[in-house]
């Protein structure tokens, strides 16, 4: 064999084994990249803030469970749930306390507004709370209920469950869950199934800024 040809052999398989390592080193960095793109994609990620679970009883309304942190203590996130609606629900048109039954019992009415064409929601429950839970937590557990004194000021809602626990999570903060099952009248399951999580996190959002920012009605 001449050497011309082992030398145009030589060199063939050099430029071929350059090629599969420029390939691999290729592949490899594709496959970082790909991972880092994942790992940034989780990270910044938003968190939905809230899930659900179906509750087998009959009615078809979902139980929605959403939760956030509040620059706040227990006890004071628990006197703005409930003397200082006005402060973070901007829909709020009227509240009133129909009756009080002892300290951390009562019966309370509230109507917000909607969007048109939607009538304004009334709504009439009976709420009670609590604030020696274990570790310094509060608890606010409201529901419907029928009261004489208390003519439908719009569409009542039904409110199934509200339940708030306020735990504290740090230096004056806490943390806010929420627990909803509302028939709000008058809306398809689709409504329910599609928005009603979005706002339910949408309010814990409100609550937690009335402590930092002024809410515009």
């Amino acid at each position: 064999m001449s050497p011309c040809v082992c030398a145009t052999s030589f060199s063939v398989l050099l430029l071929h084994q350059n090629q599969t390592q420029t390939q691999k080193q290729t592949q490899k960095q594709t496959q970082t990249q790909t991972q880092t793109q994942k790992q940034t994609q989780k990270q910044t990620r938003p968190s939905r803030g809230f899930n659900f679970r179906q509750v087998h009883d009959g009615a078809p309304l979902r139980m929605w469970k959403a939760a956030v942190e509040v620059p706040a203590g227990p006890e004071e996130v628990l006197t703005r749930l409930l003397r200082e609606q006005g402060r973070w629900d901007e829909d709020l048109l009227e509240s009133r306390v129909l009756e009080t039954l002892d300290e951390r019992t009562e019966v309370y009415q509230y109507v917000r507004a909607n969007m048109a064409p939607h009538p304004t929601t009334d709504h009439l429950v009976l709420r009670t709370w609590v604030t020696d839970l274990p570790k310094g937590a509060c608890a606010l557990v409201c529901s419907s209920v029928d009261h004489q004194g208390a003519p439908a000021l719009g569409v009542r809602a039904n409110v199934l469950t509200s339940r708030y626990f306020i735990e504290p999570s740090g230096s004056n903060k806490s943390r806010l869950t929420h627990i909803s099952r509302t028939d709000c009248r008058g809306r398809f399951p689709e409504w329910y199934n599609k928005l009603y999580g979005h706002l339910c996190a949408a309010e814990l959002v409100r609550i937690r800024d009335s402590f930092t920012v002024p809410m515009d009605k």
